[in-house]
């Protein structure tokens, strides 16, 4: 026990995982705060609607361009609660499908400048990114949550320009067809949410932003 613990501290240093994060479920917000800053997008897709995206995509402080959202929910339950939340706001589109990868076509995908994939468990995920990956032409990103898990990492493959930002466990995952944000800029994010990570809350959209508009 003692040699296997060592073995996992040193593994655990040697690719600098963090620590699980008490919230897991929104370890993704800082970067898709950091990306709203340098994206703008105006035109969000989300496989997996939540408090903490649907939400966070129709704060105008946090995506003060955003026009408009896609969300595609999986759980009919749980899509009544997020829209009761959001309390009619216009800018968003609910689409229920028990398999989110079938709700999916280039037509919804084509002018999205940023496609957030969190769906459902981590092998039904693994289908979402891969039709994504198949059917997105567009110039923007592919943000993927649980981005550590293996199985959403070899999805993940399929996009030929992938970043890991893991200062946060779980970790988030950035795809792309091209360098749309240059890999400095992605590295230089990653740093900054190490650095603040412990002092402010994950929802926190305006203290990191000001963070990231300080050291960026």
């Amino acid at each position: 026990m003692i040699i296997r613990e060592i073995a996992r501290n040193c593994y655990r240093r040697a690719i600098r995982v963090a620590p699980r994060s008490a919230d897991s479920y929104a370890t993704h917000l800082p970067i898709l705060f950091g990306l709203s800053d340098i994206l703008r997008p105006r035109k969000i897709v989300e496989c997996g609607s939540g408090m903490n995206s649907t939400v966070q995509f129709l704060d105008r402080q946090a995506f003060p361009l955003l026009e408009t959202l896609v969300s595609i929910e999986t759980d009919s339950e749980w899509l009544d609660k997020v829209r009761e939340r959001v309390n009619g706001d216009g800018r968003v589109h609910f689409i229920l499908e028990p398999d989110a990868a079938r709700a999916l076509s280039d037509t919804l995908l084509h002018d999205a400048d940023l496609v957030f994939i969190d769906d459902s468990y981590a092998d039904r995920r693994v289908g979402t990114i891969r039709a994504v990956s198949r059917l997105y032409e567009g110039p923007g990103i592919l943000v993927v949550h649980d981005y550590e898990i293996a199985i959403i990492r070899r999805a993940a493959r399929e996009m030929p320009t992938r970043f890991a930002f893991n200062a946060l466990n779980p970790q988030t995952g950035v795809l792309s067809r091209g360098k749309v944000i240059e890999t400095a800029r992605l590295t230089r994010l990653n740093e900054i949410v190490r650095r603040y990570r412990n002092e402010l809350s994950l929802e926190d959209s305006a203290g990191w932003r000001r963070a990231f508009a300080r050291e960026m």
